[in-house]
């Protein structure tokens, strides 16, 4: 998972509680502990916050020591059951991650560049640190009249991403071989299943497992069943007759793993059906038109759903909500390009519109919003010189990009 999640728990306790801290981040990333020692330090030194280090017996010894009177887990459904049997009556909040689905609507497919955008945002999701963050796109939803169109469109945008100029090969690299090996399994079941993997044959090397999707899944299989981490996701196809209702089922089928995220795609966002579809949805953050993580990266309250199979307890709740008072967290944004007249740009995090001219964009950005907190107008107006052609020239190079591979 990404680093920021940690950082995030840790400074939603210390502000909610206000709790001391002590946290343990995975033993696989302890080489990360100087730098968050690093940032931390003013917490550190005023004794608000400690870093321990080591595996599953310094977890089990910290757990069980009477002084700590809440326990937080971002972590596995394994980890979490096997707190829940050693912390006896101390308060115990969780975020378990789980399978992400994604509801892609009819409208979307028969509209040639709504398709292309909703496949760079479907790209983003399923392959963002390659496939490992706990609402990574893994079961994607579509009309069956459709399947062959967003496949199509699937495949090119991830071929985009593995020809980008610091991703030459189209394996991405995992935590650990234990991962690819998850991976693998997952896909053959699929193919032994009867649907259909591209590439196959699909083998890890390594650490590294190739970028796969995968169309023909059903419930019965484990992609459906088990969260992956991985750059690996799967097409289901649903008959075009009453596909929003049977989607819906889908998405709270009890085989799905997990309640955490889902997303919709839709160019009708403020309709009664998709009203209506979010409100029966079982999941406890949902992205209309975009990433779940979006939400999380906007610092929303983020937690699993009424069923609490993907955890219990909202983290990042810095508005201080009360919690009985809200079921979900929904983030709508419209289907298309951001921008203004005949000006426009796309999601800056896209994987397929990101180059150099993105970095400088992001930093003019993020110094004309420190520029003008602190009333410093020349370096606002130098920021601003900055973002336009920055922001226009980052369009070109991806269209130009995008020219190529067709």
């Amino acid at each position: 998972n990404s680093l920021s999640i940690g950082v995030l728990d840790i400074l939603h306790l210390l502000c909610h509680g206000p709790y001391r801290v002590v946290a343990k981040f995975s033993e696989k990333i302890d080489f990360l502990r100087p730098h968050l020692e690093n940032i931390f330090s003013p917490l550190i030194l005023m004794k608000a916050l400690t870093f321990v280090e080591g595996g599953v017996e310094v977890g089990s010894s910290l757990i069980s020591q009477p002084e700590f009177d809440r326990i937080h887990l971002t972590g596995s459904r394994q980890t979490s059951d096997a707190i829940k049997k050693n912390i006896g009556s101390k308060l115990f909040t969780s975020e378990l991650g789980g399978v992400t689905p994604v509801i892609i609507f009819p409208e979307v497919i028969k509209n040639q560049k709504l398709l292309r955008y909703v496949a760079r945002q479907l790209t983003y999701g399923a392959l963002a640190n390659n496939g490992q963050h706990c609402v990574s796109y893994q079961v994607i939803i579509v009309p069956e009249s459709g399947r062959i169109a967003l496949s199509k469109a699937l495949m090119s945008e991830m071929g985009l991403k593995c020809s980008a100029a610091d991703q030459h090969s189209p394996k991405r690299l995992l935590i650990d071989e234990m991962a690819t090996m998850k991976a693998k399994r997952i896909v053959d079941n699929a193919i032994q299943c009867g649907a259909t993997a591209c590439p196959s044959p699909c083998e890890p090397n390594g650490r590294q497992f190739p970028v796969t999707l995968i169309t023909g899944i059903t419930t019965e299989m484990k992609i459906f069943q088990e969260e992956i981490f991985g750059p690996i996701v799967g097409i289901m196809s649903l008959p075009d007759h009453d596909f929003a209702n049977e989607a819906v089922k889908i998405m709270n089928h009890p085989r799905l793993l997990g309640d955490l995220g889902a997303s919709l795609y839709t160019a009708n966002p403020d309709s009664e059906k998709i009203h209506q579809t979010v409100c029966h949805l079982k999941h406890g953050i949902i992205g209309i038109n975009c990433y779940p993580g979006l939400a999380f990266a906007t610092s929303l309250p983020w937690g699993a759903g009424v069923e609490g199979s993907s955890g219990k307890g909202w983290v990042h709740n810095y508005q201080f909500l009360t919690e009985s008072y809200f079921h979900k967290v929904v983030i709508k944004t419209s289907l298309k390009p951001n921008g203004f007249g005949f000006i426009k740009w796309e999601d800056p995090w896209l994987h397929n519109v990101s180059n150099q001219a993105t970095l400088r964009l992001a930093k003019s950005i993020v110094n004309a919003t420190i520029a003008f907190f602190k009333k410093q107008s020349i370096r606002f107006m130098a920021a601003l010189i900055i973002m336009l052609p920055s922001l226009v020239l980052r369009e070109i190079i991806a269209y130009k990009k995008d020219c190529i591979k067709e």
